[in-house]
C-alpha cells in the first residue's frame, strides 16, 4: 500500500520533477574483448552447453541482449561504423498527420545520463545512439557466428534446426520517435531466419507475413510432434519449400499508452494494429472503446510510414475495411 501511494505520488509530479534512476550513459565503446560483456559470455555459455548435451536431443534457447539499450560493445565494432558517415534517418520526423497517441516521448531512453528529461535528443547523442545500434548489432552478429561455428565443429549443423529472431524492431530516429512501443512498421517488423538441415531452398528470402506466434507450431512440425490445440499459431514451414507462396493474410500488434509514469494520461488508450501486404492500419481506442486516433499507411508506397492516409477521403474505404478485419480477428 505504502509504494503504490509512492507511485501514486510521483505521477502527480510534473516530469521535470520527479525523481529517476540515473544510469550510465546508453552506449560505450571500449577497448575490451567481446567477453567483457554480457552477450560474449553468453556466446561462450552456449559453446560448453553444446558440448555438454551434444550426444542427446536437445532444445536451446539462447538470448542475447544486444542491441537492447545500452548500447555497450567494444571499439572494433564502433570502429566498423566511422563516425564521419553516421547519420539520422530520412523520416526522422513524425509522420504527416499522424495522431499524437501515436508517439511517445522515448522514456525508456530517458533514464539514461545526459539525455534530458524532455525535449529533442541533443544531436550528439543523437549520432551516437544511431552509431551504438548498429555497432551493437555487429557484436551481435559476431557472437552469433561463434555459436554457429561451434555448431558445425561439433558436428551438429547437419541434424539440428537453428531459428534467429527478435522480440521487436526498434527507432533510432525514425518516426521521430526513439526505442520501442509503437505500432510502426518498424517497431513491429523483426528479424526471423531459420535453417532447416536438408530442408528448404538455401539463402532464399521471403515476403510472405508470418507473426512469432507461428514458431512454435512450426517448429513442432519440423521436429514432427503433435503441438496442443490451444496455440493460436500456424505452422510456416511450407514456406521453406517454396519460399514464393502466401502466408498470412495478416499480422497483428498492439501497445498500450499510459504505462510509464511520465505519461501523464487519465486514460490508456489501446493501439491495435494490422499489416497486410500493402498496408498498415492502427486503430487506438480509449478504455470505454472510443476512437481516439486513426493511422493508414500505404506500404508499397511509403514503407516508412511517412504520410498517415487514414483522414483521406477516398482512403475512407479502406479504413473501414481495415478496421473490419482487424476487429474481427484480433482477440
Amino acid at each position: 500500500k505504502e509504494s503504490a501511494e509512492l507511485v501514486s505520488r510521483m505521477q502527480a509530479l510534473p516530469a521535470s520533477e520527479r525523481p529517476r534512476i540515473i544510469r550510465g550513459l546508453p552506449y560505450e565503446a571500449s577497448p575490451q574483448p567481446d567477453d567483457v560483456y554480457a552477450d560474449g559470455q553468453i556466446a561462450e555459455q552456449a559453446i560448453l552447453t553444446l558440448r555438454r548435451i551434444k550426444e542427446q536431443p536437445f532444445f536451446l534457447a539462447i538470448g542475447f541482449r544486444r542491441p537492447h539499450l545500452p548500447f555497450n560493445c567494444p571499439q572494433a565494432y564502433w570502429d566498423l561504423y566511422p563516425e564521419n558517415e553516421v547519420r539520422l534517418p530520412d523520416n526522422h520526423t513524425p509522420p504527416q498527420d499522424v495522431p499524437a497517441v501515436a508517439l511517445h516521448d522515448a522514456y525508456e531512453l530517458r533514464s539514461y545520463g545526459g539525455i534530458p528529461l524532455s525535449g529533442p535528443i541533443p544531436p550528439h547523442h543523437a549520432l551516437n545512439l544511431v552509431r551504438g545500434y548498429q555497432a551493437a548489432i555487429s557484436y551481435l552478429d559476431a557472437q552469433f557466428g561463434r555459436v554457429m561455428a561451434a555448431l558445425s565443429e561439433l558436428g551438429l549443423a547437419d541434424n539440428t534446426i537453428v531459428v534467429f529472431w527478435s522480440d521487436h524492431g526498434f527507432h533510432t530516429g525514425e518516426n521521430g520517435l526513439w526505442t520501442k512501443m509503437t505500432n510502426f512498421e518498424i517497431a513491429t517488423r523483426v528479424p526471423l531466419m531459420i535453417r532447416v538441415p536438408n530442408r528448404g531452398v538455401p539463402n532464399s528470402r521471403t515476403d510472405a507475413l508470418v507473426e512469432l506466434i507461428d514458431l512454435y507450431p512450426t517448429l513442432a512440425e519440423l521436429c514432427e510432434l503433435a503441438p496442443p490445440d490451444y496455440l493460436e499459431g500456424a505452422s510456416f514451414a511450407f514456406l521453406l519449400d517454396d519460399p514464393k507462396q502466401p502466408g498470412k493474410a495478416a499480422a497483428y500488434s498492439q501497445f498500450r499508452r499510459g504505462l510509464d509514469a511520465r505519461e501523464k494520461r487519465s486514460d490508456r488508450p489501446l493501439g491495435r494494429s494490422i499489416a497486410t501486404a500493402n498496408y498498415r492500419f492502427t486503430e487506438w481506442k480509449s478504455e470505454t472503446g472510443e476512437i481516439v486516433g486513426l493511422e493508414l499507411y500505404d506500404l508499397r508506397r511509403d514503407p516508412q510510414n511517412r504520410v498517415n492516409l487514414a483522414a483521406r477521403g477516398r482512403y475512407s474505404d479502406r479504413v473501414k475495411h481495415l478496421s473490419a478485419q482487424l476487429n474481427a480477428n484480433f482477440h
